[in-house]
């Protein structure tokens, strides 16, 4: 959808403090971790807004090449949209929370692409998280350790 990569939505690539970077658009958060041994991508965003996180990573000199992991705090397309394409050009493992699997894998499709009228390529997770996983401590060094915490909310449709 074009909505989400207009000028408008552009937000300029900035070192937020240490290894931690912005790389995303104003409606789709993603941060990367430059971690020495490559880069931690958190939230891959909108597929139709990966070009603009590519062109970002590759101002502040980085590349797609350098992902190493995704971390996806959520299956929402807002989070997950770009996953599966962004592994397919990085080789990148892509790490979700072991509850929203069935989400970016279409067994219970909670994208909420469908309502956006967007595009939304299911694929199955490389690794899944639970609450409390520490994540490669040693390449958050300044910023400490990284630790995973399992939340769910559940809409019923009631």
């Amino acid at each position: 959808m074009e909505a989400y990569v207009k000028e408008r939505d552009f937000v300029p690539p900035t070192k937020i403090f240490g290894n931690l970077y912005f790389v995303g658009t104003r409606p789709a958060s993603t941060h990367i971790v430059d971690t020495g041994e490559g880069i931690i991508l958190f939230d891959a965003g909108y597929l139709e807004s990966l070009p603009v996180v590519i062109e970002n990573m590759k101002t502040l000199g980085f590349s797609s090449g350098d992902i190493k992991y995704i971390l996806l705090t959520h299956g929402h397309i807002d989070h997950a949209g770009a996953s599966r394409r962004l592994r397919e050009m990085s080789g990148a493992k892509i790490a979700i929370g072991a509850p929203d699997r069935e989400y970016v894998n279409g067994e219970n499709d909670l994208t909420y692409a469908r309502e956006f009228e967007m595009k939304f390529d299911f694929f199955e997770p490389d690794i899944l998280l639970s609450d409390g996983d520490v994540l490669m401590s040693h390449w958050f060094a300044e910023m400490g350790e990284y630790k995973t915490v399992a939340t769910r909310i559940r809409l019923s449709d009631q």
